[in-house]
Parts: structure tokens; sequence; C-alpha cells
């Protein structure tokens, strides 16, 4: 006590100010580790979820840092100047009893000043997590997204921007279609990226399936309920009054013609009518995203026409319509816009026609060229001249030929010339490859039919 005197310089000069940076070390260090361990536990989407506010959270963390603040400031501070108090007295502790209130008053203004960048960095992580509008809000927007099982890719590094109309996604068995559509519907978290639908992300299900409708490939549905059942009872999960629901139950099972079956079980349902009740579930409540996973599997010729009928009646009432689907020909003729993807990654999106035009630029891939003519051996032998010709196959019954360019336009030009010398009648002549299938044999080089 000789060498320093516990008094009020003390208490003031010294002891305050060395556990005032004391403080300051701790907040700055172990503040962030509040947060960042939240983040590495994926633990902030259930924080940040309802009922607890982002104001709660905050303020929890708050509680944590002062404690841990408070163990080496107001707490020895107090201690000491108790164990002063008692050996001073009664004289000393009214000669300096302004010490103890100004240090706890010192130390809390101090705390709060610490606590704002703890507080920034909170709001920060806040509005990353629960998604700040990526585009606008017309739109399906997925940025940088990846996800892994462990050591296994789902997708990797998928940039997508969405927009109305119908979208189908094409691609062999594991090549992450089910996986995106997952994420999509909030059902899979993403390891990174950033996923917002309709300027909604989708860490936040309670707005987002107000606007969302999902159909998955695989079925289940409770016991016993009828196909009425099926679709009445969501609805009221979406908090809609009896009346409103039975009107929208009515007009779904409408919609995909099972007026007729919908006071039977679900469970004597055939195939086709089972993929219809769940698209029935989906539209019901009117959503203007609907992700459809297969959902023409199943379904008879008929069905099948008026289903995709119906997915253009959507698209043109403005909806997002995102389909899967295995059957190349359909989903050619029915899609404003395709997707293919493969070994989790996106190979091409847009139009069949652009996406076949990239493909050409990107990968110098050949056209293939079909000729109908009357001599198809004799213009086989001219086009094997031209340099930029790789293949030619005849047709089977001889009255044409496929072939293979790298240079579509010079081979027509040499047609064009053929036929004006009267060497060779044409009947017709076009692209042979640019459908769907053709461009997904080129980009995804699988023997399996996609699925």
């Amino acid at each position: 006590l000789e060498f320093v005197q516990v008094n009020t310089w003390f208490f003031q000069n010294l002891f305050l100010r060395v556990q005032l940076y004391l403080a300051f070390i701790v907040v700055l260090v172990v503040g962030p580790s509040l947060v960042s361990a939240d983040l590495r536990n994926r633990a902030m989407p259930l924080y940040l979820s309802r009922p607890l506010t982002r104001t709660d959270y905050v303020l929890g963390k708050l509680v944590v840092l002062g404690v841990l603040v408070s163990a080496i400031t107001w707490a020895p501070g107090l201690l000491l100047f108790a164990i002063q108090a008692s050996l001073g007295g009664s004289e000393w502790l009214l000669e300096h009893w302004r010490v103890a209130p100004s240090m706890v008053v010192v130390s809390v203004v101090w705390l709060l000043c610490m606590s704002l960048p703890m507080l920034a960095i909170a709001a920060w992580v806040n509005a990353r997590l629960r998604g700040r509008q990526v585009s606008d809000d017309r739109n399906i927007v997925i940025r940088d997204v990846s996800k892994f099982y462990g050591d296994v890719l789902g997708v990797n590094r998928v940039e997508l921007e969405i927009e109305p109309g119908i979208t189908s996604l094409v691609g062999p068995n594991g090549s992450g279609k089910s996986t995106l559509m997952n994420l999509l519907a909030g059902l899979l978290r993403p390891t990174r990226g950033e996923i917002s639908i309709l300027g909604l992300p989708v860490t936040r299900p309670q707005d987002l399936f107000r606007r969302f409708g999902y159909c998955t490939q695989y079925d289940s549905f409770p016991r016993g309920a009828t196909g009425w059942q099926f679709v009445f009872s969501y609805l009221l999960l979406h908090g809609l009054d009896r009346g409103e629901a039975e009107r929208l139950t009515a007009r779904a099972l409408e919609r995909v013609g099972l007026v007729d079956s919908a006071h039977r079980r679900i469970a004597g349902y055939s195939k086709g009518m089972r993929q219809r009740i769940k698209l029935a579930q989906a539209i019901a409540h009117g959503p203007q995203v609907m992700v459809l996973d297969e959902p023409l599997n199943g379904l008879d010729p008929m069905v099948r026409a008026e289903t995709i009928e119906l997915f253009r009646q959507l698209a043109g009432e403005g909806q997002h319509v995102l389909i899967s689907s295995h059957i190349l020909h359909e989903v050619d003729l029915l899609s404003d816009r395709v997707i293919l993807i493969s070994n989790g990654y996106i190979v091409a999106e847009g139009e069949v026609p652009g996406m076949r035009a990239e493909v050409e630029e990107v990968r110098e891939q050949p056209l293939q060229v079909f000729v109908r003519c009357n001599r198809p051996q004799w213009l086989a032998g001219r086009a094997f001249e031209l340099d930029h010709v790789t293949e030619v196959q005849l047709h089977d019954d001889g009255g044409g030929l496929h072939l293979r360019t790298r240079d579509a336009d010079r081979f027509l030009r040499l047609v064009a010339e053929l036929v004006a010398e009267g060497g060779v009648e044409v009947e017709a002549v076009g692209p042979a490859d640019s459908d769907l299938q053709a461009v997904y044999r080129y980009l995804v080089h699988e023997e399996e039919e996609p699925s």
C-alpha cells in the first residue's frame, strides 16, 4: 500500500484507465466472435426468425458482452473499493464515497460506446442473412449459390435471374436439378450465396410461401385423405377462412380436371391423378411462383396436353413456372426459357436457338444440316471437298443426307450454286439440331436419357 496508495486518484487515473483499455480489447476481440459463431453454426436464421427479432438478438449479444466486460472492470473495481473501505474505516468511506458510482457510470458509458461497432456488425449480418433485395421484386434471383453435402457437390456457383414465364430445368440424374429446386423452396440452405424470390429471401418462409407453390415429384399424402381434404386443409394452414378455402379448393380442382374424383381417397388415385392433386395443392392459393418437379410424369397424353395449356395460362398471367422434365420435345415446345444443368453446374441457359449460337462460339461444335435432294451421294462427294465438313451420313431411304459442318453458311452457298448450275434438285434444307435434344447432347454428353 505504500507503493501504490489506493485512493480517489488511484481509481480515477490508474485503475479505470487500465480497465477501460482492457474493456476495449475485450469488446473488439470477443464481440465479433459472438456473431461469427452463429454464422459458422448456421444458427442465425433460427435466431432471426419469429418470435425473436433483430433487437432481441442484438440485446442478447450485448448482455453476454456486458457480463464479460464487467468481469474485468466493475467487479474487480468494486471489490477493491470494498476492501479498501473496510481497511480505511468510515472516515475513508465518507471521503471517497463518490468513487464507486462514478466508476460504474464511466464503465457503462464506455461499454455503450464500444458496443456501437458491434451493433453495426450485428445489423450488417442480420441484413445479409435475412436477405437484402438482390434484384427487383419481379424475378427469381440466384447469386453465386453452392450447396455441398459434406464432400459431395450438389450445385456449384449458380448464377441465375429467372423472369416470369415458363422456365424448364433439364439435366441427367444426379445433375443437381432437385437440389436447386429444394434450395428455391427453402427446404435446403445453401452452403454459400443468396437466393431471392420476388425480393423475398428463402430464409423467411412465413412470407415466401404466401407467394410460392411447390409440387414435388414424390408422393406424400395424409393417410385416408380425399383429394378435396388435401387441398382444403393446406389452404386453411395458409390462414384463409373456410368459405374462401372452399372456393379456392373447388377452383383448383376444376383447373386440374379432378372435380369428379375430389371426394375419393387419394390412396385410390392413379399415378396421373396423384400428380394432378399435388399440382392442385400447389396452385390453389394463387402463388406468383411455382416450382414443379416432374409435373408431367405419369400423365396420359390428353391430360398432359391440358396440363401444358394450364402452365401456359399461368405464365400468361405473369407468373413464374419453373419445371423440371425428362420429356425433352415437350419442354422444347412448352418453354419460354431452358436451363441445362450437368454435374452441379449450369452449362447453358436461355432460348434454345440462342443457346445453340452460344455453343457455336464457345465450343465450335459442328452444326448438323439435313438436305433432301435427288442426288445425295453426289452431293456428299462435293461436300467432302470442303475442309469445314466433318461428317456426312446418307438417309436410309436414299432421298437425302445429314452432315456436320463448322461453317454452315459456306455449305449452304455451295448448295445454292449447285442448284443454280442444275447439278442437283433440292427438296428441303435446314439445321437438324436446333432443338433442345441436340443442344443437350452437345453440352451434357450423357448417354443416359436426362431426367
